[in-house]
């Protein structure tokens, strides 16, 4: 057997994950845990230069775990383009992210913030892959999803990083942009980037929202409850800025 076989056996043998199964919950409780225990202790007894270059780590975990999860895809010959391109939002974050722990831009701090809030999170209770523990593939999941709030609480206690009420604001445009060009994107390609062509194969929030395309609006009016929510307590001060 080739390797491309192997590898293509690999992708296509597994177990089925299930929701709210063990293996969910307690992937949620390890990265909950981690979220906690990693910026307390980073903040608590590591100098500056050691923060950072755990901060980095975490940045760039992320972000390769994309890449592998797609050489993975490349060397089975299974990669498609209107599957596998870093488009859907959580992917498209987790490049991003090291642009926010690497270099500690504050723009993007903000505008992951919201994307976060309002998206990874909702994935993480509703994921959308298949693949059970210990398949590659669920471990990737975990890293660019519930990673992605380690890295956004991380930047909030260690880089004493604040959205704004102008990020709020970037954030919401940055939506709408990023939902419009997925738009134009899944029509050259025949793909469902961003599911704004049509909902997940597997279960998630958004089959409680109608048909499309009136599911978008009612996910349009959601994003801004949440993100004021996730907001309000910088606005009112519950959460204090940056000295």
């Amino acid at each position: 057997m080739d390797s491309k076989n192997i590898f293509y056996q690999y992708i296509h043998n597994y177990e089925q994950f299930t929701q709210f199964s063990p293996s969910h919950w307690a992937a949620i409780g390890v990265f909950a845990f981690l979220s906690v225990l990693v910026p307390f202790l980073s903040k608590r007894f590591l100098s500056k230069p050691l923060q950072y270059r755990v901060g980095e780590a975490i940045g760039v975990i992320i972000f390769l775990s994309y890449f592998a999860w797609a050489a993975l895809e490349l060397s089975a010959g299974t990669f498609d383009v209107a599957k596998h391109l870093p488009f859907q939002l959580c992917r498209f974050s987790n490049l991003v992210v090291v642009l926010m722990m690497n270099f500690r831009r504050i723009f993007w701090f903000e505008i992951l913030y919201f994307w976060v809030v309002t998206g990874v999170l909702q994935a993480t209770f509703a994921p959308d892959f298949q693949q059970e523990f210990p398949h590659f593939y669920y471990f990737r999941f975990w890293i660019g999803h519930p990673g992605m709030i380690l890295a956004i609480v991380y930047a909030m206690v260690v880089y004493e990083m604040r959205p704004t009420l102008k990020g709020f604001w970037n954030g919401i445009i940055a939506t709408n942009v990023y939902a419009l060009f997925t738009v134009i994107l899944n029509l050259s390609l025949g793909s469902n980037y961003f599911f704004t062509m049509g909902k997940p194969e597997t279960a998630s929030p958004l089959d409680y929202f109608g048909p499309w395309p009136w599911y978008i609006l009612v996910c349009e009016l959601i994003l801004i409850v949440q993100a004021t929510l996730f907001y309000l307590p910088f606005y009112k001060g519950l959460i204090p800025q940056k000295k």
